[in-house]
């Protein structure tokens, strides 16, 4: 295997994913709209974050469901391979991520010596309890989920923690293929079409957002492509990182994932 150690040939990887995410979205009417630190990147440097080496995108549920149904049907013609809970039972994670075929990206962190490729991560939106207090309840609930399911596929060296470390010991008759299942189906109790409020329970950050905020979607520059992303861009990225134009330290200006990143 060769490494991929250049940043930009890491984006153009990450870039060539995207268009070709893009593109089926758009043939088979599935709605997306970029994300996190993409989300950032479109709004603040019409494309990448200068330092970042991945993409994130958000889906509503309903659109997020039918792309996993229909996208490994064409997925080997366009050179790219969909990895969720449900494709590789040990994957452990309820997203789903979209790589390269002609890539490896090794995750050491991961109990399972995870190889996957590199990758656009695509994150579900679902719908939110109408009441303040039961949508504590949610949050607590997922959160305590999430916990065991990052205990159960995480290296106990991994667990700095020691909450975390003994999570993992307890975790360890479950199988993280259940734990996932049970996550996806707590979170999809409430559907994303009949609730006004939205979350991605499954990131990291948790927060709650307008549903009107992802109504409209609007083509953006990023880099030479032109992606979706939320009308309401704004108002979700203050609510994510606050005063997100403003640049993080100079210390935490480096990339994630490429040093673990290789050519088959």
């Amino acid at each position: 295997m060769r490494a991929i150690t250049e940043l930009d040939e890491m984006k153009e990887i990450q870039l060539s994913i995207m268009q070709r995410l893009h593109e089926y979205c758009e043939e088979n009417d599935i709605k997306y709209s970029l994300s996190h630190g993409s989300l950032i990147g479109a709004v603040r440097h019409k494309g990448f974050i200068p330092w970042d080496d991945d993409i994130d995108i958000f889906m509503p549920r309903e659109d997020y469901e039918r792309f996993c149904m229909s996208f490994p049907k064409v997925q080997n013609g366009l050179g790219l391979k969909m990895v969720n809970s449900h494709t590789t039972p040990y994957f452990g994670r309820p997203m789903t991520k979209v790589i390269d075929q002609r890539t490896v990206l090794i995750e050491p962190n991961y109990l399972f010596d995870d190889e996957i490729g590199v990758n656009v991560d695509i994150w579900p939106l679902d719908g939110v309890p109408q009441s303040t207090q039961d949508q504590k309840i949610r949050s607590k609930k997922t959160k305590f989920l999430m916990n065991v399911m990052y205990a159960r596929i995480l290296r106990f060296k991994a667990c700095k923690d020691p909450k975390k470390k003994i999570a993992h010991i307890l975790s360890i008759p479950f199988s993280a293929e259940k734990i996932v299942h049970r996550i996806e189906s707590e979170l999809t109790k409430i559907s994303y079409s009949d609730s006004k409020k939205v979350s991605c329970y499954v990131d990291p950050y948790k927060k709650i957002f307008e549903k009107e905020w992802f109504e409209n979607r609007r083509i953006a520059p990023f880099e030479d492509k032109y992606f979706y992303v939320a009308e309401g861009a704004n108002e979700i990225l203050t609510v994510l990182y606050g005063d997100y134009m403003k640049l993080p330290p100079i210390e935490k200006q480096k990339p994630h994932h490429i040093a673990n990143a290789f050519w088959k």
